[in-house]
């Protein structure tokens, strides 16, 4: 059940559909959901698909629930008033994971990206990733009955980790902070812990997409560069895709030479490294 970033699928899998299709479902999908609520024109203005390859999408998202009409909107001329389309907030919750060395954060939001509630997750990952995500669902378990939705469906988990993740099998990658975790299939294990499907990536990385997906196409390329324990960097490209790079350290910009002079020891066992 687990995936990457790009193809989380929050309905089965439609055997029948060509991947094209089922890239078309999901960019309609994602339109409505950071459009509020979105009209068929708008979708067929947007997508240049047919009305009635539209109206097929639209019915399977409908029927999943994870859509739900919006009334119709202003008529803009003559003819029949647009119908317009919003997430469903009630259809389930996404888990939030963000991921730091001593201290993490974990959240529960709606689909329409309401956060519910927000809760400190104080374990240092020294204790290993086994053991690290056996107290993270005992802390999602206790967030849930503090904010009174024990049985939510959990449609999908999103964490962020402090450390290169291969995009291609959800794997940890020789994080120089994380002892223990190289290797650690940690997309394949939360999807299987929490029963759902799993979204892994680097934490800047996915800060990065966060904010090229809120500020718009305007704003690309975009480069983010975060500085705690250690330095990371997240790009995303002119066309709004993550570059990871062949082993998922495109954005691990800490561990470049500061000086050729530099003998610092990193935490890596490099020396001169920009984090030392």
């Amino acid at each position: 059940m687990g995936t990457l970033w790009t193809e989380v699928q929050l309905l089965e899998t439609d055997q029948q559909l060509s991947p094209n299709a089922h890239a078309a479902r999901s960019t309609i999908a994602r339109m409505i959901a950071n459009g509020g609520e979105v009209s068929r024109r708008e979708i067929i203005a947007s997508t240049g698909l047919a009305r009635s390859t539209i109206e097929g999408h639209l019915e399977v998202l409908l029927r999943a629930g994870l859509i739900q009409e919006a009334g119709t909107g202003i008529q803009a001329s003559r003819g029949r008033p647009a119908q317009s389309f919003r997430i469903n907030p009630k259809r389930g919750i996404v888990l939030i994971v963000d991921i730091a060395i001593d201290q993490s954060v974990i959240a529960i939001m709606t689909l329409d990206k309401q956060m519910l509630g927000r809760k400190t997750f104080n374990v240092s990952v020294d204790q290993g990733p086994s053991e690290f995500v056996e107290l993270l669902g005992q802390a999602f378990e206790e967030l849930r009955e503090a904010l009174g939705i024990p049985d939510a469906e959990a449609l999908a988990i999103s964490v962020g980790i402090p450390g290169p993740v291969d995009s291609h099998r959800g794997v940890v990658v020789r994080p120089s902070l994380m002892p223990g975790w190289d290797g650690f299939e940690a997309c394949k294990f939360m999807a299987e812990k929490f029963n759902c499907d799993a979204v892994v990536d680097n934490d800047v990385n996915l800060k990065a997409l966060g904010e090229a997906r809120t500020l718009g196409s305007a704003m690309l390329p975009l480069l983010r560069i975060s500085i705690s324990k250690g330095i990371g960097g997240g790009f995303v490209s002119e066309s709004g895709l993550l570059l990871h790079g062949a082993d998922g350290s495109a954005g691990d910009i800490g561990h470049f030479r500061a000086s050729d002079s530099s003998d610092v020891l990193c935490d890596c066992g490099n020396r001169g490294c920009l984090s030392a």
